[in-house]
């Protein structure tokens, strides 16, 4: 069984580091283009352009998920005001073939939303087993959103 540091190591019982989790802030480049197209979205070209029109407003900031130097994934960020408060906003988390989850880089996500003046880090997926991690990663819901096509 591996635990998580304060500072984004995964660390086995053993206390031999597993991986050390490092966020960068990074431009709108390739790599976050190609990561962004793994996110299962129904107009992905349309969305794509969307995210980095905004990247360029200055609406959206990329950190780029680094493991030894290597980059692993993409975070798509904003702020949003709930309840009076500032929240980190996690717009999209996306990797090529590298499972990049939060328990990897949470740590480091929460020290990057205090040093910006967040009281808290919103995340929003429909997938099931991402729910379910984040839930157990401290994660609570707020809201339950259904529609019914017809």
């Amino acid at each position: 069984m591996a635990r998580h540091t304060q500072n984004g190591e995964i660390v086995r019982k053993d206390s031999k580091i597993l991986a050390r989790a490092v966020l960068r802030v990074i431009d709108y480049d390739v790599r976050a283009s190609a990561d962004f197209e793994t996110i299962p979205l129904s107009n992905i070209a349309a969305e794509k352009e969307i995210m980095r029109r905004r990247w360029i407003a200055g609406e959206l900031v990329l950190l780029g998920i680094f493991r030894e130097n290597e980059r692993k994934g993409t975070l798509f960020l904003s702020a949003q005001i709930r309840e009076g408060k500032k929240l980190l906003f996690v717009e999209g988390c996306a990797s090529q073939g590298e499972k990049c989850t939060y328990d990897v880089f949470l740590p480091k996500l929460e020290e990057y939303a205090r040093e910006h003046g967040c009281a808290g880090i919103l995340a929003e997926t429909f997938r099931p087993g991402v729910f379910a991690a984040l839930n157990r990663l401290g994660f609570q819901p707020t809201k339950i959103e259904l529609i019914k096509e017809i």
